[in-house]
């Protein structure tokens, strides 16, 4: 017995009596009461969860089956009960499930979706059976999507997606305080950016959890899974480079040589900040033609500047110390810039697969 399978039998064992004692203090007809269970079974175990869709997929159930009853009611009262509209009824009630849902999880809706109806249909107060079979339906799915989410909880894309966003978020914070506040007290930059560090660290393993959690519920496709771990990879490398960055500007506070320098890295620290606030809203945007600035300009203006004090020889004026920092820091810049790129990159690559496979996903939620 695999571990996805043993933890969907344990909520559905928390699950299965709870949603029968509802059935219970509802005074549901002991012969529906089964349906609560069904529903949380339903809700734990057939409901597929690969892009975020079961919290629709309930929503709708919910809907469809509320009306189907109310309906099944209304013709129960003013036809009785005969063949031809239970045939006709059973009909419409597979049809109406087939065209909403998809296919992997129709066959588990199939079986309450023909038996609460016709159950309103053959009761001898329709309208009342309909009342109990809508709150049962709700409370149950409700019950089950709850125990899903509290106990071992699968983290879907869009989880994902939601904390690599609030990680690019923690950045531009990050390098807002690291390059825009070079004459604020050591002390107390060091404490905001220790604070952010600890923030970015605990987001960072946050995702990497998320991610194995989804890889052992199955809840995200083999090459999902790959994609994550590269934008994983790819901010722990960004904030390894911020923290090296913030350490040396707050060390070389004082350096004469970085000060001839301030409004380039001023520059290029605004648009880091921007270019991670951009990555935090690109990362969950439904809009793909967002169009993104890579940092590189504003570098290269930074160390063109840099280059041009060296070539007229400015540069000699400064002592080693000072001289060898900024260099550090230029390393260190240049590593933070072409890992910006790459994440740009696979953003883009992430917005041309999603763009691909656009119809399969429409087709799906449909």
């Amino acid at each position: 017995m695999d571990k996805t399978y043993r933890r969907k039998l344990l909520k559905l064992a928390i699950g299965a009596p709870l949603a029968f004692s509802v059935a219970l203090v509802l005074d549901i007809d002991p012969s529906l009461s089964f349906l609560g269970p069904l529903m949380v079974l339903n809700t734990i175990w057939l409901f597929p969860d690969p892009i975020g869709l079961k919290r629709v997929l309930i929503l709708k159930f919910l809907s469809l089956i509320i009306s189907m009853c109310f309906a099944a009611a209304f013709m129960a009262g003013l036809w009785g009960i005969n063949s031809i509209v239970l045939f006709l009824f059973i009909l419409l009630t597979g049809w109406v499930i087939q065209t909403w849902k998809p296919s992997t999880v129709s066959l588990g809706l199939l079986s309450p979706g023909f038996y609460l109806p016709t159950s309103v249909l053959t009761s001898s107060a329709p309208y009342t059976t309909a009342v109990y079979m809508s709150l049962l339906l709700a409370i149950t799915l409700g019950l089950g999507w709850s125990i899903d989410r509290l106990f071992w909880p699968i983290f879907d894309q869009q989880g994902i997606e939601r904390q690599v966003s609030k990680t690019f978020r923690i950045f531009e914070e990050f390098s807002d305080r690291a390059f825009q506040h070079p004459n604020r007290s050591k002390d107390g930059v060091y404490g905001s950016l220790e604070a952010l560090r600890e923030r970015a660290d605990a987001s960072i393993r946050a995702t990497n959890k998320a991610l194995k959690t989804a890889g052992m519920t199955g809840s995200l496709a083999p090459s999902d899974r790959e994609t994550w771990a590269q934008a994983i990879g790819l901010q722990a490398r960004l904030l390894a480079h911020l923290l090296a960055i913030s350490s040396l500007l707050q060390e070389n506070r004082e350096n004469p040589l970085l000060h001839e320098l301030a409004p380039e890295l001023s520059a290029l620290g605004d648009r880091l900040s921007a270019i991670f606030a951009e990555l935090s809203v690109a990362i969950v945007s439904k809009h793909p033609e967002i169009q993104l600035r890579s940092p590189n300009i504003d570098f290269q203006n930074w160390q063109s500047r840099l280059t041009g004090m060296r070539v007229t020889g400015k540069t000699r004026s400064f002592d080693l110390a000072s001289r060898l920092a900024v260099g550090a820091i230029e390393h260190r810049l240049q590593g933070l810039v072409t890992d910006i790129s790459k994440s740009l990159a696979w953003l883009e690559t992430r917005r041309s697969a999603l763009l691909a496979n656009l119809p399969l996903a429409l087709e799906t939620a449909q």
